[in-house]
């Protein structure tokens, strides 16, 4: 499971920092999911509008879009804590496979454990 900063920050070189740990491991064979968490600070980064709030709908589609292309499409789910509630594809098996993952890594340290 990779944690990591793609929903609160969908630009370019941000989310290639994360998506190349994705493509990586799938790569070296193993089952990869995105997981990130919006903690309890504003931190959603909407480059559309130049502002930051706690509203992730930007960086959902930005996310959902990137990684659908890339082939991760239903192996992600985003936790916002500002609404107590999970988003994204892999929402209703997050709690799962946060407990069953055999290795977390937290790209950047931007997610709580």
């Amino acid at each position: 499971m990779v944690l990591g900063y793609l929903i609160r920050g969908p630009i370019g070189g941000l989310a290639w920092h994360h998506l190349h740990y994705l493509i990586g491991l799938r790569q070296l064979g193993h089952d990869v999911r995105f997981v990130e968490d919006s903690e309890d600070y504003p931190a959603c980064y909407d480059p559309s509008r130049h502002i930051t709030s706690t509203d992730p709908q930007y960086g959902l589609a930005f996310a959902g879009a990137a990684l659908d292309k890339l082939g991760f499409g239903t192996a992600w789910a985003y936790y916002d804590a500002h609404k107590q509630c999970w988003s994204g594809p892999a929402a209703m098996h997050a709690d799962e496979f946060c407990r069953s993952a055999d290795v977390v890594l937290n790209i950047s340290g931007s997610n709580p454990i």
